[in-house]
């Protein structure tokens, strides 16, 4: 709070979860299923709560990360209601995709932490974006490959985390605006401008002043794609998302004035990328 830096919290409780862990300890490999069992939405929910009970008795604004639950979107409202400054952002993944995907051959692909949720979480969060609660969405990106993920199958051992950042502006795009939830320039504030005021990236990022970065996204509304492995250039070599058509497609990328994709093929360089030192949050 002296220093003015902005707390980003992921936001599970940790002593819930060794409690429901303990009546798990049994010697037996646990399948991928049981994550959200181990790790249960209402650990979100405690969490959430504490840490903004926390920042609202120092007054003092809380970022709660990948927000995955209804139950943790209910702490978070709660803490709002009490006057707590609390921001949030939510994913892909837990907007489109729900644990059924973690039983079967294929559950390592699906497997992050916090764990996916039921398709009623996902509802309650589309929401929260309806509503404006939720502020932003991201992709808590991690390219971790088919071998890595695929090299354990106990759940207290699967390398968590998946891919997503290639994907974020066509599946909010066709299950956000497409479905009525917000309209285009709340989805681009959700996506940009919201993020780099909130991180104190803005003006630099998030928009197009003059001066400003040229970061840009040419966007076809009428493409039409089926999301496939065989279309994404990260290093984890495949996507969650895999067989989700989706109605509007970038077909080219600018950053910093310079085409780094058109049409699918990655035209940038290794060595371009340059750090970008941030200043004060917006939410001080």
């Amino acid at each position: 709070r002296e220093l003015e830096l902005l707390v980003t919290v992921h936001a599970e409780d940790n002593q819930l979860i060794e409690e429901t862990m303990s009546e798990y300890q049994s010697g037996k490999e646990l399948p991928a299923y049981l994550h959200p069992v181990l790790r249960p939405a209402r650990a979100e929910y405690n969490a959430v709560l504490e840490v903004g009970r926390l920042a609202r008795q120092l007054g003092m604004p809380i970022y709660i990360a990948h927000l995955s639950s209804a139950e943790g979107y209910q702490a978070f409202k709660e803490i709002r209601e009490a006057g707590g400054s609390i921001y949030a952002e939510t994913t892909p993944h837990y907007l489109t995709l729900d644990n059924e995907l973690l039983v079967g051959e294929d559950s390592q692909k699906y497997f992050m932490t916090p764990p996916l949720r039921e398709k009623e979480d996902n509802e309650k969060l589309w929401e929260g974006l309806r509503k404006g609660d939720i502020e932003v969405v991201a992709t808590d990106h991690c390219a971790y490959n088919l071998e890595q993920k695929f090299s354990a199958e106990d759940c207290l051992e699967i390398l968590p985390g998946i891919p997503g950042s290639e994907t974020l502006l066509p599946l909010i795009y066709t299950l956000g605006v497409k479905r009525g939830f917000f309209d285009i320039i709340r989805m681009i504030e959700i996506l940009s401008i919201n993020p780099a005021k909130i991180f104190g990236l803005y003006p630099g990022k998030g928009s197009v002043q003059p001066g400003t970065d040229a970061d840009l996204v040419i966007f076809d509304p009428e493409k039409e794609v089926t999301i496939s492995d065989s279309g994404q250039h990260s290093a984890a070599g495949y996507t969650p998302y895999a067989g989700i058509k989706v109605k509007g497609y970038p077909v080219i990328t600018i950053s910093r004035g310079k085409i780094i994709m058109r049409d699918g093929e990655f035209l940038g360089e290794r060595g371009q990328g340059k750090f970008v030192p941030a200043c004060e949050s917006s939410l001080y």
